[in-house]
């Protein structure tokens, strides 16, 4: 609540934007600012049991202080920040220009913090010393890459991140294209971009064709580059004659560069795709849509 305070005091001088006190003569009298009531209700009192009182917390009696502050406490619980909670991270300046108290992942691999200077994120978070031998990330090392486990060690090996993209693209020309080496229509393809947790880059989708006859067919994607010497990947190609009743269906693994292939010879109607398949990088059509993980300390 912002106090107006021209319509609380009667001691004032000046009017809004420009109200200014005015001093008491002396002890006891009455001819100055009548402000401690309500500057403490107002500014004091009031806000701090609200928030107390939000985060379902009560005073404990004990002075605040750098460090043991239970009003920091009841901001973190009562609006769902502070050490160990994760957040997704959409601005273009990083944690450090803009103050926040974030330390954004890295993409694909682990990292290690310094326990001393992040601690408030290290007895949120440290597996503990029975599992420190063990556990994947949360855990206690002497050196920053993680390789040198010490429950007293000095660093705190934080989980990778990745980019998330929460939309799907369409293949008809609006974002990227599909172009297919048989006769016939796209009549409808989607795909979506996501980067695993290795640093990966992988496009899965799928897509309807109304053809003719298939061949040998190809289907070649603009601004994407498959992995070279790819071993990881999910493709089906299901052919259909006009009735149905005749399904034909092929695995086919990724082709070279931005081709997929599959054979089947079979005089079709249309032909359903999906896939899911590793890329060599970041598809070029993707525009930014995408959120950094971070963690609060």
């Amino acid at each position: 609540m912002a106090i107006d305070a021209a319509a609380v005091f009667t001691n004032f001088t000046g009017a809004f934007p420009d109200v200014v006190s005015v001093n008491s003569t002396g002890p006891s009298t009455t001819d100055g600012t009548e402000f401690v009531k309500i500057m403490i209700d107002n500014y004091m009192f009031g806000p701090q049991q609200a928030i107390l009182d939000y985060a379902n917390l009560t005073p404990d009696s004990v002075p605040e202080a750098a460090g043991a502050s239970q009003t920091i406490e009841a901001i973190q619980k009562g609006f769902a920040v502070g050490p160990g909670k994760y957040v997704l991270w959409g601005l273009n300046d990083t944690p450090a220009t803009t103050k926040d108290r974030v330390i954004l992942l890295t993409n694909g691999a682990t990292q290690g913090v310094l326990r001393a200077t992040y601690g408030d994120l290290d007895s949120s978070c440290y597996v503990g010393d029975g599992n420190n031998a063990t556990a994947p990330y949360f855990y206690h090392a002497s050196d920053a890459a993680g390789t040198a486990r010490l429950t007293t060690g000095a660093y705190l090996i934080l989980p990778p991140g990745k980019q998330l993209y929460e939309r799907m693209y369409l293949g008809d020309g609006t974002d990227f294209t599909l172009t297919n080496s048989a006769s016939g229509t796209l009549i409808r393809c989607v795909a979506t971009p996501y980067q695993t947790e290795d640093g990966a880059w992988w496009l899965k989708g799928a897509a309807v064709i109304d053809v003719t006859t298939i061949s040998n067919c190809t289907w070649t994607f603009s601004g994407v580059v498959f992995k070279a010497g790819i071993s990881k990947y999910n493709m089906a190609v299901t052919y259909a004659d006009a009735s149905n009743s005749t399904k034909y269906k092929a695995y086919a693994n990724p082709g070279t560069a931005n081709i997929l292939s599959a054979t089947s010879g079979a005089t079709t109607d249309w032909a359903s795709i999906t896939f899911d398949l590793e890329l060599d990088s970041e598809p070029t059509w993707t525009d930014g849509f995408n959120y950094k993980l971070g963690i609060c300390y």
